[in-house]
């Protein structure tokens, strides 16, 4: 009838094989079999497939200053190779920044990682293919906010203590107080 069809669409991948050639042989219906061939080109055609997110979880020692690079970065993939995925925030996060061109997660709240106010932030980022359609995907990510054992703290920088002259050893000045910031100390 000369009706062709593809049986097998694992060939028709853009990304691995971009055209192919089928040879039609055609058979006569007599005893003498006589046939033709022809070929057929087949140009396969890029689609945009959705890039690939990915969920991620770091682990980051409290009190990083403003700007500190959480590693390693946010890798996300797509088979299309001719797009530049770019990373986003999704919703109001403040705690952190996501550079778009290259997914480094930077401490922006440096106040907010603090182990004794919190010991873990999960958030979710999306990637985007700038594609045509632009297709995108999210995925969470989770940060761990590990202890470091901290300086204790006077609650002044100097006291300031009147004695008599002639006191008696052991004679009681005054009290001071350090404040331990570490919460299992």
């Amino acid at each position: 009838t000369g009706f062709v069809s593809s049986t097998n669409t694992a060939d028709l991948d853009f990304e691995t094989n971009q055209d192919d050639i089928l040879t039609i042989v055609a058979y006569d219906d007599q005893d003498t079999r006589l046939t033709d061939t022809t070929q057929l080109l087949i140009t396969i055609l890029d689609v945009n497939e959705r890039p690939a997110a990915f969920d991620s979880v770091f682990n980051i020692v409290e009190n990083r200053p403003v700007g500190f690079e959480i590693s390693p970065r946010l890798v996300a993939n797509d088979t299309d190779a001719v797009q530049t995925l770019t990373y986003y925030e999704v919703g109001t996060n403040t705690l952190v920044d996501i550079d778009a061109a290259t997914g480094q997660i930077t401490v922006e709240d440096s106040a907010f990682f603090n182990f004794e106010q919190t010991t873990q932030t999960i958030f979710q980022y999306e990637v985007r293919d700038g594609g045509t359609p632009e297709l995108r995907d999210t995925a969470f990510i989770t940060i761990n906010i590990i202890d470091e054992n901290e300086t204790p703290l006077f609650t002044q920088a100097t006291y300031t203590v009147n004695i008599e002259e002639n006191s008696v050893a052991g004679t009681h000045l005054m009290n001071v107080l350090a404040l331990e910031q570490d919460s299992n100390q």
